[in-house]
């Protein structure tokens, strides 16, 4: 935490006198430090649940289909050739379809993740992405409020289970995250000219950042740049999670290009003022042509594995897993806005102790109570409400999906809103007033919280996590099959997490040195072993021995 957390001295300039540094102004080199070791200390927890936690291979069928579309990118192909028989190399998620073969997932995380395939380190990707989620954070919250908020709001989410546990993972929602941050920072950075009036949060902002810059300067095309590069970017990831997100900033942005076109006159008569109304549109033009180009990978990467820009890949592989209510949407019946408040009713329930790790007391969350200090104490602000719209408007959208997300990640569903309930969690402690006994009461608690998060949140998770969905490197260990060379593998098995903990080792081109299919026996065996001749043929069951066919040595 801050060492003026709760401050009882005069601040320093730029930390807690209610303005942040003026665009220009260099951090104290303090602070750039602290930062740094935060985002290293974020890369190095990451890689390290990747490596000892999930021992960097994918345990939920969603990681599987992500790993596998990972290997085909980085292999060149927007996909792999249909296997000799869908059934035998039985993939989670993965569809064969017109020849093809490909997972069922947008394309944006994948494509990220092959990075980190390429460099023979699938856990690069996220490890990156998590160093990146609290920089971004910094930033954000150094220009909405100060660098102390930043700073704290970068550490409070640096040991929040749902953020350390999801770091070394192959799911799509470190990259997500970081990239709606920057859209969020970036967003930010494009509030209008001083001179034209635009919505309070804006000029609000605007204020903070440097009161000189001009809309259609170099610098605003850059951050627009860079915000419509995110969002696309989020969009490809999670597109439902993105829309969400995104929702209450293009409230922001219309409410603010329509403050600026009318003004008021002392009878309280509107008038348009075209040219402001322009210089405020642009930068938010900008933007939006900048995402819509980079979401426009989407529908091509629809066209290409099915031949329809309009197809939604999940229902290739469920029908009815599409966001909506009624007979379409859902299991059995439809989805409803009721079974859609139950699903809510149960990740909030896990969410509210992992977005931050704290306990509850007498039933009441703990991690709410920061929460409601951002909210209520002076100064009170509307930019301290609107940090609360993006986490509300994503709890809103999954409303109308018919999946839950699950306890064990944190109701991951919501994970994207963290950032913006560590700003406030983090500015609530920062409004704390200054007092010895306060001072002291504050210093002393939030050491206790956040070690409560590590002991009884993270390290259980750690434990939960390995041979997570009954998934290990031990059982290929234990099979031999690690030892053999020019092999067909039949894997003999009773649900498909056997076969899982062998077929993220084949390639999506079928050619490694050891190929692992599923023994479907009689001629589906034999038309898998005349796909790929010349090979010494092995059966395994899980739990029992490696036995070479007849004939092999």
């Amino acid at each position: 935490m801050p060492t003026n957390s709760v401050n009882t001295e005069t601040p320093a300039a730029g930390t807690r006198t209610g303005t942040a540094p003026a665009r220009g102004t260099p951090l104290p080199r303090r602070r750039s430090f602290q930062i740094a070791v935060l985002c290293l200390a974020a890369f190095i927890t990451s890689a390290a649940v990747a490596l000892n936690v999930f021992e960097t291979m994918p345990h939920l069928e969603d990681e599987h289909a992500n790993y596998f579309q990972a290997q085909v990118f980085a292999g060149g192909a927007i996909a792999a050739p249909a296997p000799p028989s869908r059934d035998s190399f039985f993939i989670p998620f993965v569809i064969v379809r017109d020849g093809l073969w490909f997972a069922k997932y947008t394309p944006g995380f994948p494509l990220a993740l092959s990075l980190g395939v390429l460099l023979g380190a699938p856990w690069f990707t996220n490890a990156l992405a998590s160093a990146l989620v609290l920089f971004g954070v910094f930033l954000l919250g150094r220009d909405l409020f100060d660098p102390d908020t930043g700073l704290l709001a970068a550490a409070l989410g640096a040991v929040a289970p749902a953020f350390v546990i999801l770091s070394g993972t192959m799911l799509p929602h470190p990259v997500t995250m970081a990239a709606l941050v920057f859209f969020a920072w970036g967003f930010l950075r494009l509030s209008p000219r001083s001179d034209v009036p635009g919505l309070g949060f804006m000029r609000q902002c605007q204020s903070r950042i440097g009161g000189d810059r001009r809309a259609g300067e170099p610098r605003a095309a850059a951050f627009a740049i860079l915000a419509g590069a995110a969002l696309g970017l989020a969009v490809l990831c999670r597109p439902w999670t993105a829309f969400a997100i995104a929702l209450p900033f293009i409230a922001i942005a219309l409410a603010d290009v329509f403050r600026a076109l009318l003004e008021r006159d002392a009878l309280g008569r509107s008038t348009l003022r075209p040219p402001q109304g322009r210089s405020t549109l642009r930068p938010y033009l900008l933007l939006g042509m900048v995402c819509l180009a980079v979401c426009a990978l989407l529908p091509l990467y629809n066209f290409i594995v099915t031949g329809s820009p309009f197809t939604n890949t999940y229902t290739l592989w469920w029908p009815y897993d599409t966001v909506g209510f009624g007979p379409g949407a859902g299991f059995e019946g439809g989805h409803s806005l009721l079974l859609g408040l139950v699903n809510a009713e149960k990740d909030l329930s896990a969410f509210q102790t992992a977005f931050l790790g704290w306990p509850a007391l007498l039933g009441i969350p703990l991690a709410a109570l920061p929460l409601i200090l951002g909210l209520l104490l002076a100064p009170r602000r509307r930019a301290d409400w609107l940090l609360l719209l993006p986490p509300l408007a994503l709890v809103a959208a999954h409303l109308a999906y018919w999946a839950r997300a699950g306890d064990f990640f944190g109701g991951r569903y919501y994970s994207e809103g963290m950032p913006f309930l560590w700003l406030l969690a983090a500015h609530g402690l920062l409004k704390i007033p200054a007092g010895k006994w306060m001072t002291v009461a504050v210093r002393a608690a939030l050491p206790v919280l956040l070690a409560w998060g590590v002991f009884f949140q993270i390290l259980p998770r750690f434990a939960g996590g390995r041979g997570l969905y009954g998934t290990s490197r031990e059982t290929v260990a234990a099979s031999g099959a690690a030892g053999l060379h020019n092999a067909l593998v039949f894997i003999n098995i009773h649900a498909w997490k056997d076969l899982a903990n062998f077929s993220w080792l084949n390639s999506p081109f079928l050619d490694d040195d050891v190929i692992f299919a599923r023994d479907m026996g009689g001629a589906a065996n034999t038309q898998i072993i005349e796909a790929f001749p010349g090979r010494e043929i092995y059966y395994y069951t899980p739990g029992g021995t490696l036995t070479p066919a007849d004939g092999a040595e």
